[in-house]
């Protein structure tokens, strides 16, 4: 037979257009009898659980290193107005007040405290200090002691505890060279209120002051005090007042005084000796006693501060409180021209 032939009888298969698939689905594949196929498979379209897992570590890491590599690059955080990074990255304020130099270092020198004003030891001359103002100064000499009168106005609207706040003033010469200091000691004053005061001043001060400041002190400037069996007494005159005191702190006050009919304010004194004695009597662990003799009289008190809580500076601002440290009552008395030892 004719190879020809043969070709011609066998039957044709028609070709069919196959356009490459442009979709997610893949078709699969056909049985042998039948045309069609049988089904498609769509792609899996979701990301893979591991490239997941590396953008959450990537993220991480981000989060973690920021905060390390931002001072790096502090020059373009500046341009862009940002120059604490502490405060965006790590919620915390830098509190640093310290400058940096111009090496990078720190610059920790202390800001020197604002100077204290000068003023001339003068009557004419208003010196003030938190709305309390001082005028009207004046040197005195009785008998053989020195004093500074002068009066205080209050200016604020509120009263002014000068047991609160200790307030001394500083006195220097013409060379600037310090003199000594005084305590102004009065309890308190009224808002708008003026009072006259005169302090026992040293020969120095009475004789070469030409210029004062006006210094508020705290107890923890004050320098120790040396006690002598735990006691501290301090002499002026003919009063004499012995603290005692357990670990530094005031435990007991005996106040003896004598003053005689040579005192110009004897009468007064004797009067006003006589009502401050009734009062601190009735104070539960307060003994005052009152001796009047001829053109004299002599006062004994003694204050125990095992059973007295009372505050009795309003009766005398030399009965310190409970507990008050040997530093301050020695610093201070010294500034009322007391002898302590």
């Amino acid at each position: 037979m004719n190879q020809s032939n043969l070709n011609q009888n066998e039957p044709k298969v028609e070709a069919k257009n196959i356009t490459p698939q442009t979709t997610n689905e893949i078709e699969l594949p056909k049985f042998a009898s039948e045309e069609k196929s049988i089904g498609t498979l769509k792609k899996d379209t979701q990301k893979s659980p591991v490239a997941m897992l590396i953008l959450f570590g990537i993220l991480i890491a981000v989060i973690y290193f920021i905060p390390i590599v931002t001072p790096y690059f502090s020059d373009i955080l500046d341009k862009l107005g940002i120059s604490n990074n502490s405060e965006i990255y790590d919620g915390i304020p830098d509190t640093d007040t310290t400058k940096d130099n111009t090496d990078g270092t720190k610059d920790n020198t202390q800001k020197e405290p604002p100077k204290k004003k000068t003023y001339t030891l003068e009557a004419t001359e208003t010196a003030t200090l938190d709305k309390i103002e001082y005028t009207a100064f004046q040197k005195l000499q009785e008998d053989t002691y020195y004093y500074l009168s002068y009066t205080i106005t209050n200016k604020s609207t509120s009263t002014y505890s000068f047991t609160t706040h200790k307030i001394f003033l500083e006195f220097y010469d013409d060379a600037k060279t310090y003199l000594g200091s005084i305590l102004v000691n009065t309890p308190s004053l009224n808002a708008n209120s003026t009072v006259s005061v005169k302090s026992l001043v040293n020969q120095s001060i009475y004789t070469n002051a030409t210029t004062f400041q006006i210094v508020e002190k705290q107890a923890d400037e004050y320098p120790d005090a040396n006690l002598i069996n735990n006691t501290l007494t301090c002499t002026l005159n003919n009063r004499v007042l012995t603290y005692t005191f357990y670990n530094n702190k005031l435990t007991k006050i005996v106040d003896t005084n004598t003053s005689n009919d040579t005192n110009i304010n004897y009468v007064n004194s004797y009067i006003e000796t006589q009502t401050k004695i009734n009062e601190l009597n009735k104070v539960t662990g307060v003994n005052a006693i009152f001796i009047p003799e001829t053109n004299k009289f002599t006062t004994n008190i003694t204050i125990d501060y095992n059973i007295v809580n009372s505050d009795l500076t309003p009766n005398d601002t030399l009965y310190y409180v409970k507990d008050t440290s040997a530093n301050t009552i020695k610093y201070e008395l010294d500034a009322l021209g007391y002898t302590c030892n």
